[in-house]
């Protein structure tokens, strides 16, 4: 387990206990484990702000098959919408946690805190690839 700044670890805890709240991760006992990454936001004109946490998956994606297809151009995706009538437009904030990971899928997540083993239940920023 990667060693936390102390000031930091407030932040994790109240982190996972967000997650665990919205149902984003589950108590584990994986064979497999991350590490966190505490990292720092920065504001509009570049300077720090409140620390987040994210999840080292850099050994889990150098092993993991990763799917192959082009991107279409972005000139086809505007073409395709130009008879449309209405548009919206939808905020992504998290959006990587709202596709469900499957259930054999989930111990491949998992990773440490101070206070245990969690793995996530929806899928994370950082994975690749996954089914």
């Amino acid at each position: 387990m990667r060693r936390h700044a102390r000031i930091h670890l407030d932040v994790i805890d109240d982190t996972i206990e967000r997650m665990k709240a919205a149902s984003i991760v589950e108590d584990a006992a994986s064979p497999f484990a991350a590490n966190l990454v505490v990292v720092a936001r920065k504001d509009d004109q570049g300077k720090p702000t409140t620390p987040r946490i994210t999840i080292d998956y850099r050994g889990l994606n150098s092993i993991t098959y990763r799917d192959r297809y082009p991107i279409p151009h972005l000139k086809d995706c505007l073409h395709s919408l130009d008879k449309t009538k209405i548009l919206s437009v939808i905020r992504m904030s998290n959006s990587y946690y709202q596709v469900k990971l499957a259930e054999q899928d989930r111990d491949l997540t998992a990773f440490l805190t101070r206070r245990g083993q969690f793995r996530l239940t929806r899928l994370g920023q950082g994975l690749c690839s996954v089914d």
